[in-house]
């Protein structure tokens, strides 16, 4: 995935959202990560290249438990 950005969803849960072949895609919610993959509940990503902007700080505002978590694990 290319182009990538972690975003909240509901019930206190993180997403992947961006590029697969050209096609921007949402996943469902984050299950397992660490530095370079995400699992979802239902795929293995291989992480590419972070979409640039402010979506990290909005995301330790919404989701701050899971912001330090997914950088104790090497993924931000």
């Amino acid at each position: 995935m290319s182009n990538w950005r972690i975003i909240p969803t509901t019930g206190n849960t993180v997403s992947l959202m961006g590029e697969v072949d050209g096609v921007v895609i949402q996943t469902s919610p984050i299950a397992f990560a660490r530095k370079g993959e995400v699992k979802t509940q239902n795929t293995h990503y291989v992480l590419g290249d972070r979409h640039p902007g402010l979506w990290e700080v909005q995301l330790e505002m919404r989701r701050r438990s899971q912001t330090e978590n997914l950088r104790n694990l090497g993924v931000l």
